[in-house]
């Protein structure tokens, strides 16, 4: 799959990205523009959606759009609003279904591995990052799936809360490409600590 390469130790699927990329943003007509490191604090509320497979970003001014563009169409009808998403535990299951249930071996986008937010309390804009598959569910801190830098798409030093899902557990790194300081592996916060807080630029999931 394009993006992800086999590395040594405990690496076993691995999405990098660390390339520049364009961000596709969605209000009627599209356009094709390169997001810039300040993007998130300096426009309107957006929501957008990254494959770590692929790296574009595409955003949408509501959650619901993001969220259907996320899971392939196959959940178009989430809240508007993103904080009151994250507190739906029915969407929640719902999410998680979608990985559960995947069948066969064809690799195929469209599985929530976490979802990243601009403020305290699952608050302001979004980003949903996405995989082939979900996570093992198994706590081992063997990394999964990883997006080596987040300024490219607009999100660096942004990230104060999170959820995740399909069994996926995340870490954030304050420095691109994995360099500590770090948190540990974690499922959900609504306020990722002052440590961390505005500081993420690359993001590892298990």
């Amino acid at each position: 799959m394009k993006g992800q390469v086999a590395t040594m130790g405990n690496v076993r699927q691995v999405a990098l990205g660390w390339a520049r990329v364009g961000v596709v943003m969605v209000s009627g007509l599209c356009a094709l523009v390169v997001a810039p490191v300040s993007a998130v604090a300096a426009g309107p509320e957006r929501h957008c959606v990254v494959s770590v497979g692929d790296r574009e970003a595409r955003c949408f001014g509501g959650f619901r759009e993001a969220l259907a563009e996320a899971t392939a169409g196959r959940i178009t009808d989430a809240p508007g609003n993103a904080a009151a998403a994250a507190a739906d535990r029915v969407l929640e299951r719902r999410i998680n279904a979608l990985a559960a249930e995947r069948g066969g071996s064809a690799l195929r986008e469209g599985y929530v591995l976490s979802i990243e937010y601009q403020h305290e309390n699952f608050g302001g804009s979004s980003i949903i990052f996405t995989g082939y598959r979900g996570c093992d569910g198994i706590d081992d801190g063997i990394v999964e799936f990883e997006y080596a830098d987040l300024a490219p798409i607009g999100w660096n030093d942004t990230i104060s809360s999170f959820r995740t899902y399909s069994d996926c557990r995340v870490r954030h790194f304050e420095h691109p490409h994995f360099v500590t300081p770090r948190t540990v592996f974690q499922t959900t916060l609504s306020y990722i600590g002052s440590l961390m807080n505005d500081r993420a630029s690359s993001l590892q999931w298990t």
